[in-house]
C-alpha cells in the first residue's frame, strides 16, 4: 500500500543481482501522454510463452469470469496497438500476450523461488514470501538476460495488511484512511509490465509502471509503451 521496489534475483540462489534505480529523465511527470520515461528490469523474453490463470484461486467475493477477463485484458494492454488514452508511439513492438488457459498451479516462484515450468497467475498468500507487503507481485526466473519463467501472484487477503481493502472487478482503484478497493485490472496491468521485463519508474506517478498502483493504471502512458517498443 505504501512502498515498493523492483529486485532482480539470481536464478537458483535467489541473490539480488539488480535493483531498479529511481528514474530521472521526466518530461512531464503529471501527464502520462508526455512522460517518455521507462526502466528495464534486466531480462526479457526471447520467445513468448503462454501464461495460465488459476481462476479457482479467485477470492469468493469476486466473480470468476469477470476476474479472468480483467487479467487477460491487463496483459493484452502491452501488445500493439496497446490499450491507452494517449497517441500511440511509432515503432514496432513484437511483444505477444499468450493466454494459455486455466491451471491449478500457484505462483511457485513467488512462494519458494522455485520454477515449475508454468507461467502461473494466481491469488495466494504473500505472507513470508519475497513479495510480503505487496498487493501483487511478479517474480522472474532468468538466465543470461533471458526470462525462463514468470509468475504473477495477487494477495488473496488484502485485509491482513491492516486496512479494509478488497479486490474489485470494477474500474476504480480508490482508498481512504480505513480501506478501499483495488481494481484487479489496474494492479494486473502494472504487474504484467514487470512480466514483460519493465521496472518501476519512481518519478513518474502518471505512468502504469509507477511503483504505487493507482486508478487508471489499466491504460498505458507514453513511457510504458516506449519501454515495450524498446525491449521488443
Amino acid at each position: 500500500r505504501s512502498t515498493s521496489i523492483t529486485e532482480v534475483r539470481a536464478h537458483g540462489s535467489g541473490a539480488v543481482v539488480f535493483t531498479t534505480p529511481a528514474s530521472t529523465n521526466v518530461a512531464d511527470p503529471t501527464n502520462p501522454c508526455a512522460d517518455p520515461t521507462f526502466v528495464f528490469a534486466g531480462p526479457r523474453w526471447k520467445r513468448f510463452e503462454e501464461y495460465e490463470v488459476n481462476i479457482a484461486s479467485t477470492p469468493a467475493y469476486l466473480h470468476r469470469s469477470a476476474t479472468l477477463v480483467d487479467l487477460v485484458t491487463a496483459h493484452e494492454a502491452w501488445e500493439k496497438p496497446f490499450i491507452t488514452d494517449c497517441p500511440r508511439p511509432r515503432g514496432r513492438a513484437k511483444y505477444e500476450a499468450e493466454f494459455g488457459g486455466v491451471t491449478n498451479r500457484t505462483a511457485s516462484l513467488v512462494a519458494t523461488l522455485t520454477p515449475d515450468g508454468v507461467n502461473a497467475v494466481a491469488f495466494q498468500s504473500l505472507a513470508g514470501t519475497v513479495c510480503d507487503g505487496a498487493a501483487a507481485c511478479v517474480v522472474l526466473a532468468f538466465e543470461r538476460k533471458r526470462i525462463l519463467e514468470a509468475d504473477l501472484a495477487l494477495e488473496e487477503d488484502l485485509t491482513r495488511y491492516g486496512f479494509q481493502d478488497f479486490w474489485t472487478t470494477g474500474d476504480t482503484t480508490a482508498f481512504d484512511q480505513s480501506g478501499g478497493t483495488w481494481a484487479v485490472i489496474d494492479a494486473a496491468t502494472h504487474e504484467f509490465g514487470h512480466f514483460a521485463g519493465l521496472g518501476h519508474v519512481d518519478a513518474s506517478p502518471a505512468l502504469t509502471m509507477y511503483p504505487f498502483v493507482h486508478d487508471g493504471a489499466q491504460t498505458l502512458g507514453l513511457g510504458d509503451m516506449l519501454g515495450v517498443v524498446a525491449l521488443y
